[in-house]
């Protein structure tokens, strides 16, 4: 009998959550886009995802939480994948200690990138979140939250690796590789070393957020060993009455590694602003 109720208890702690979003597209002709899904027909392929999140309680300070993704984003074919699954302790009211696999907090959606009636947008602004295909790293961060009078402080720290990512190749790299544009490819790349830091400021009129992370880079496909790659992106969005504006800037800067030492530094800036 204890041991049935315990197990009933353990159940019944255990929360189920989830989304769906459905996006479709079409174009007035066929088009080279960046993944290759748009066309003159009809398609639900680019934009079409639904999510499952589990999380349990495992005592008054431990938690864990996954999610299950299912998405339309390579060769065709609906996925399921193990999208990021970690495990919370609370160290204090105010930090929490995470340690799996957590989203990695690029910019100012990363946390909800894939729940499409979060932002205001069709998709995110391709000009920044395509430039890094990294959305979870393997590792740990802590979350320390502050008040700052009527505004929220959010300092979070975190290191890990990812590996055995896929990025997709943008077209125009594409007729350099010898493919045809249009053209669906993908190269595996490995990110490890990844140390970095996201800070956040909010109230109840928007967020300001910045963010910076260094990384050592692996790209086979690309000819690229243990590349040093920094990362810093910006961002900072408004929601006031009937007026939401959002505005974000990132810089990537790589060194090359060569031989006696030498190193060749090029930098690579976007930016992406809406109202």
């Amino acid at each position: 009998a204890i041991a049935t109720a315990t197990g009933l208890q353990a159940i019944e702690n255990i929360n189920f959550n989830g989304f769906m979003t459905v996006g479709a597209t079409k174009s007035d002709s066929s088009v080279d886009s960046q993944n290759g899904n748009i066309t003159d027909d009809v398609g639900f392929d680019q934009d079409t995802r639904i999510g499952i999140q589990v999380s349990a309680d495992i005592n008054e300070r431990m938690s864990v939480t996954a999610q299950l993704l299912g998405s339309n984003r390579e060769e065709d074919n609906f996925d399921t994948l193990f999208d990021w699954g970690y495990i919370n302790y609370s160290l204090s009211e105010d930090t929490n200690i995470r340690g799996g696999k957590i989203k990695f907090p690029t910019f100012l959606i990363s946390d909800y990138i894939e729940v499409g009636y979060a932002y205001p947008w069709i998709r995110p602004p391709s000009e920044v979140y395509d430039s890094n295909p990294i959305t979870a790293i393997t590792g740990v961060d802590v979350l320390y939250r502050a008040a700052l009078g009527p505004a929220d402080l959010l300092i979070q720290p975190y290191f890990g690796t990812a590996n055995d990512q896929d990025a997709l190749v943008p077209q125009e790299v594409l007729p350099a590789l010898g493919k045809a544009p249009g053209s669906v490819e993908y190269e595996d790349f490995d990110a490890k070393n990844m140390a970095g830091i996201n800070l956040a400021l909010s109230n109840e009129y928007g967020t300001i957020r910045a963010g910076y992370l260094q990384t050592e880079v692996s790209a086979s496909g690309f000819g690229v060993d243990d590349e040093d790659v920094t990362f810093w992106s910006v961002g900072a969005t408004m929601d006031w009455n009937n007026v939401k504006k959002t505005k974000e800037k990132k810089n990537k800067k790589k060194k090359t590694r060569r031989k006696k030492n030498k190193t060749t530094n090029t930098k690579t800036k976007r930016e992406a602003v809406s109202a």
